[in-house]
């Protein structure tokens, strides 16, 4: 009764064991929340899903054939998602955040939030600019922890279905973190390629600094406009 639930089928075998489904519950209060964005805003409420559902459909080519891993860094939390045959398999939440990255740095340094805000992105988890070990020191431990529940979450996926997960493709606005993506790349023994939304969306060819800058920030909102065009 406090949920709404959304579901996708994600194995069809309904000659043997049953249809599998990924089952996702949001809370009621959520979707009111969204209800009256929409009310407020004077915009008509087509529909609602998960997150993960926009992201997968904005990222993941319909000819992917090899599992893959989408993490979707926000400023607020984390998703990892592995999608197989265009489908997501299993969907976790991670406690790691942009934000969460930005009051490690206020704490570590003693700072306030805007100017932590902007040491973060001008250093990132690389060793960029003045500071840039300092803060590598203090964001390297919250990454550690959070890539430890990704590897626990790739391995589930091989133990069930007997493949490897070898790319991971991230976005979210954090996604754009210097250093980031090389991070990931060691840490995971995967390769890792930034999300980019509008690969297969024709837009003249002065916006391609623009859309690259923008892009991992807009993966799910694009992903839920691009819902309109599935057949």
């Amino acid at each position: 009764e406090e949920v709404t639930l959304d579901w996708q089928i994600i194995e069809d075998e309904s000659s043997s064991s049953g249809i599998k489904i990924l089952l996702v519950a949001v809370p009621n209060e959520i979707v009111r929340q969204y209800r009256e964005v929409a009310k407020n805003s004077h915009l008509e409420l087509v529909s609602l899903e998960a997150e993960a559902f926009s992201l997968a459909r904005s990222l993941v080519k319909e000819s992917e054939k090899q599992p893959l891993a989408l993490m979707d860094i926000g400023a607020r939390s984390t998703v990892c998602s592995v999608v197989d045959q265009g489908v997501i398999k299993t969907s976790h939440s991670l406690d790691m955040s942009g934000n969460a990255f930005t009051l490690a740095v206020v704490q570590g340094l003693g700072i306030d939030f805007d100017e932590a805000e902007n040491l973060k992105k001008q250093c990132g988890i690389g060793l960029n600019g003045e500071g840039g070990q300092m803060v590598r020191e203090i964001l390297s431990p919250l990454l550690d922890t959070a890539l430890r529940e990704v590897k626990e979450v790739l391995r589930n996926f091989h133990y069930q279905k007997r493949k490897n997960v070898e790319r991971v493709v991230i976005s979210g606005g954090t996604a754009l973190l210097p250093g980031l993506r090389e991070y990931l790349k060691n840490s995971l023994g995967k390769e890792v390629e930034i999300g980019n939304p509008f690969a297969n969306i024709s837009y003249p060819q002065v916006l391609d600094k623009t859309l690259a800058e923008i892009g991992p920030s807009f993966a799910i909102a694009a992903g839920s406009a691009f819902r309109g065009f599935e057949s």
